[in-house]
């Protein structure tokens, strides 16, 4: 029984990794990026540009916030983004925010 919990969790962690952990994904502000923040940021927020979107994103609590985890503001206040566009703006920070 124990065996089997363990290779449940331990498959859940695997499959959890995000996939810019597990491969080179190709993210880029103009591709990626550029559409999520204008359908879903620069309505409240200054990111019209490459500039201040990355400058946005910088923000140390904003992965928190895009999450909507407990203990910070949801960005989007009204919804969470979809998971997949999360993921890019994860993997675009991690590459360096490349444009």
């Amino acid at each position: 029984m124990q065996k089997n919990l363990l290779f449940v969790v331990l498959s859940l962690f695997i499959f959890s990794v995000t996939d810019c952990n597990r491969e080179k994904v190709d993210v880029t502000y103009t591709k990626d990026i550029q559409p999520i923040v204008v359908s879903h940021c620069a309505g409240c927020h200054n990111c019209a540009n490459y500039s201040s979107t990355k400058t946005l994103l910088k923000k140390p609590t904003l992965l928190g916030r895009i999450k909507h985890k407990i203990g910070y503001r949801g960005m989007p206040q009204s919804y969470k983004l979809p998971d997949a566009e999360i993921e890019k703006i994860c993997c675009w920070i991690k590459a360096n925010y490349p444009q």
